[in-house]
């Protein structure tokens, strides 16, 4: 129990083996309980987000059989539990265990993280086929992540944490030059993908300040990662309906296109067979006129009537 009023001197010895965010905040026991309540609320619903369009692009990729649906909703899905890991909630409510496992569980997570994050990067821009420099990237990173997810699992986390930072940290940059890059190609729905990354390149920067001192902590700073993911997953999904309706655009064009060539395929056959018609017709006609006449004078003969 604290005075009212004074100062009180006190000291607190936090020891982990791994990477932790401390913050500490005094609040009343009323406050701190309305804050906690509002923040279960909150992180609910950024939950709720990021399940609902995971089901809901499941269910288009059911419908459409298009992969890139499938990997958006395995990278909601690996990104959502990796922040359920970050805010403490795994350790708390899926799995206990020593400090060591809940610092290790994260770094598996954001390996598995960008490997769907490049994989739906790769799926959706269609880059693959025309740059070999951003193909040898991507190839590059993705043995990376590869290896984040198994040092996380077994590597000293002194090796882990900083190749995680550093790894994940240049992968924005990457696929926002793949979104470029696409754009550049004619792809309309590069540019709803370049916004996206770019809004969570920025929640991500803005995390990263406010966790170095930079900017001073407060609701939209601490959180501001969350809120760049939110932003980021809504203009993803904007960006996937539209690659939806570019695909049955094009659809619709190219049964357009056989339905003209099916046309003029059956106008060139019916004109065909007037034509043949015709010629039987004369053919037949001279046939018969050379029957009354006689193939010598070529006067009628007893044939003609």
């Amino acid at each position: 129990d604290l005075p009212a009023e004074g100062i009180v001197t006190g000291v607190l010895r936090l020891q982990t083996t791994g990477s932790l965010q401390f913050p500490l905040i005094l609040r009343p026991a009323s406050a701190q309980s309305e804050y906690v309540s509002g923040r279960f609320l909150s992180f609910g619903v950024y939950y709720g987000v990021f399940l609902s369009l995971a089901f809901l692009a499941c269910g288009i990729f059911v419908y459409a059989r298009d992969a890139s649906f499938l990997l958006y909703a395995l990278y909601l899905v690996s990104y959502a539990v990796l922040q359920f890991s970050l805010n403490g909630f795994g350790h708390q409510f899926l799995w206990s265990g020593p400090g060591q496992m809940a610092s290790r569980v994260p770094i598996v997570l954001i390996g598995t993280t960008m490997l769907c994050m490049m994989w739906l990067t790769i799926r959706f821009l269609g880059f693959w086929p025309h740059s070999r420099a951003l193909r040898l990237a991507f190839q590059v990173f993705l043995v990376l992540a590869a290896a984040v997810g198994m040092l996380g699992a077994f590597a000293p986390l002194a090796v882990a944490i900083p190749l995680a930072s550093v790894v994940g940290s240049c992968l924005l940059p990457l696929i926002l030059a793949a979104g470029v890059f696409s754009m550049r190609l004619g792809s309309r729905t590069a540019r709803y993908f370049i916004v996206a990354w770019g809004l969570f390149l920025f929640g991500v920067s803005v995390s990263g300040l406010t966790s170095a001192g930079v900017l001073s902590s407060g609701l939209f700073t601490t959180y501001a990662m969350q809120l760049g993911s939110l932003l980021e997953v809504w203009v993803l999904a904007l960006a996937l309906l539209d690659r939806v309706r570019s695909l049955r655009e094009q659809k619709e064009a190219a049964v357009a296109s056989a339905n003209r060539y099916l046309r003029q395929l059956t106008d060139d056959l019916e004109r065909r067979v007037v034509d043949r018609t015709r010629a039987l017709q004369d053919s037949n006609a001279r046939l018969a006129d050379l029957a009354r006449r006689d193939s010598l004078t070529g006067l009628l003969n007893h044939r003609a009537s």
